[in-house]
């Protein structure tokens, strides 16, 4: 199944009907790139939340129950989730128009400090049990953060950030020698994916839809039409532009050129 925007919008709305306003009990790391939390929401009892950054099967999804932990994986993200995540709230679910990226803002009391778990030495892996029960501090500030789920391919990861914007750390650090327009490591601002150069699908007229057409036809005489729709359209994954083709003409295969005039 392909994690495209609209797949993304569909999770968004089922999350914000189960687990939004729910209580993150616990958290889990199954295997590389991965992590399951596990909310418990009033009038909705438990649910899973599944969360991939594998760059072939990345996803975000409920599932029947929280996956098996992988002792291995211990990535310095792990111990900042369980501060910041683990027993907060989540408050919100929210996704940037026609992207695929998924925010959960998750509130929690606790007192301000310094990060100064943003760097570590040596093995943190006993510093803080697997599933261990926290006090919360009643009188303490409430603390927000965001966990953003990128569903983006072999770029996607996850990345808690301050409610200022900072990251705290990905569970993928990507240097400026990878990516110098969007390198995410802790202490730097999050910067979101850079806006597409394409036409909104929901303002987009016959002739705008005629017009993307025609550009990809004037590239190529036997381009299908569905890529003039991908090429053309912000938000418009293959599956999604083969399917409005397939019923619109029966023919996922049918020619731009044959329908751009």
């Amino acid at each position: 199944m392909p994690f495209d925007a609209l797949t993304i919008a569909a999770v968004r709305q089922e999350l914000e009907e189960k687990i939004v306003g729910g209580r993150i009990q616990n958290l889990v790391l199954p295997g590389p790139l991965t992590l399951s939390l596990e909310i418990y929401r009033p009038g909705v009892g438990r649910s899973h939340l599944l969360i991939s950054a594998h760059p072939q099967h990345a996803r975000v999804h409920l599932t029947p129950s929280t996956p098996s932990r992988d002792p291995e994986q211990h990535p310095p993200l792990l111990l900042l989730l369980r501060k910041y995540v683990r027993g907060g709230i989540i408050v919100g679910a929210t996704q940037p128009r026609y992207e695929r990226i998924l925010t959960l803002s998750i509130s929690k009391k606790m007192w301000p400090h310094k990060h100064q778990e943003y760097h570590f030495e040596g093995d943190f892996r006993h510093n803080d049990a697997e599933g261990a029960e926290e006090t919360e501090d009643e009188d303490a500030p409430i603390t927000t953060v965001d966990l953003v789920i990128e569903v983006m391919g072999r770029l996607s990861n996850i990345v808690l950030v301050e409610a200022d914007g900072t990251v705290m750390d990905g569970i993928k650090r990507i240097p400026p020698s990878l990516n110098r327009y969007r390198a995410t490591l802790p202490h730097m601002p999050y910067v979101p994916p850079p806006p597409q150069d394409k036409r909104d699908p929901l303002r987009a007229s016959i002739n705008s839809l005629a017009l993307a057409l025609a550009e990809v036809a004037k590239e190529d005489a036997k381009s299908a039409a569905w890529k003039g729709l991908v090429s053309g359209l912000t938000g418009v994954s293959p599956t999604l532009a083969r399917e409005v083709v397939f019923r619109a003409l029966g023919n996922t295969s049918a020619p731009a050129s044959e329908i751009s005039h």
